[in-house]
C-alpha cells in the first residue's frame, strides 16, 4: 500500500535518512523511534510531501491511497474551532457521519457536549481524542500518527493500543511509549 525506495532526507546539509527502502502492507504497524530532534516528524512530513524545509530524494509511492495525518499539535486556527466545527464541514457532513461519530465518541469515552467548547479550552488528552475521531471519520487508507500518546490517560492509551492492532490499513506512528511499541509494532525504524 506504500512503497518507499532509496529515500534520502537532508536538513541543513545533514542526512536524517539515507537510502531507505521499505514497503508497508495492509495491517503493518511501523513505529518510528529516536531521540528528540532526529527527524521522526520530518520523515512523516516527507511521506506527505510537506517537508518544504528538507531536501527529499527518492520515491514515495502511495499508490493512490488517502493518507490521514495526526500532527503533534493543533494549529492556532484549529484551536479556535469548537469540536463540532473541527470535525464537520457542515450539517450535511454531520448527518452523513452521525452513526460512526457516536460510536467513536463512546469508544474514546468522550461526551458530545464537550464538542460545543473551543478546542483551546480542552485538556491535551481531550484534544488528541477529538483529533483521532476526525481521522476515523475520514476513513483514510493509511494513517500517520505523530506522537499520538501525548497527554492521554491510561484508559485511552489502552484503547489506542487496541485500535492500532485492529487496523486493517497500515499505520506509521512516532512514539516513545515502550508499552505501545512492544504491543503494536511489527516494524521499527530507529532514526539516530
Amino acid at each position: 500500500m506504500l512503497e518507499i525506495n532509496n529515500l534520502s532526507i537532508r536538513v541543513n546539509n545533514k542526512y536524517i535518512i539515507k537510502d531507505l527502502s521499505l514497503t508497508l502492507n495492509k495491517k503493518d504497524k511501523l513505529a518510528v523511534i529516536g531521540e528528540e530532534g532526529n527527524g521522526k516528524s520530518t520523515f512523516l512530513k516527507a511521506i506527505l510531501g510537506i517537508a518544504d524545509f528538507a531536501e527529499v530524494e527518492g520515491t514515495i509511492n502511495i499508490k493512490g491511497n488517502r493518507i490521514g495525518y495526526l500532527e503533534q499539535a493543533l494549529t492556532e486556527e484549529g484551536l479556535e474551532k469548537t469540536g463540532y466545527e473541527y470535525l464537520f464541514m457542515d450539517d450535511a457532513d454531520y448527518y452523513n457521519k452521525i452513526n460512526s461519530f457516536y460510536k467513536y465518541l463512546d469508544r474514546l469515552n468522550l461526551k458530545d457536549d464537550l464538542l460545543n467548547r473551543k478546542l483551546k479550552t480542552l485538556s491535551g488528552g481531550e484534544k488528541v481524542k477529538i483529533r483521532i475521531v476526525k481521522l476515523l471519520l475520514e476513513e483514510y487508507d493509511i494513517l500517520l500518527l505523530d506522537e499520538p500518546t501525548n497527554d492521554l490517560d491510561i484508559e485511552t492509551l489502552e484503547w489506542l493500543e487496541t485500535f492500532i492492532n485492529k487496523l486493517e490499513q497500515p499505520v506509521i506512528y512516532v512514539s516513545h511509549d515502550e508499552t505501545l511499541l512492544s504491543h503494536t509494532a511489527n516494524m521499527i525504524l530507529h532514526i539516530e
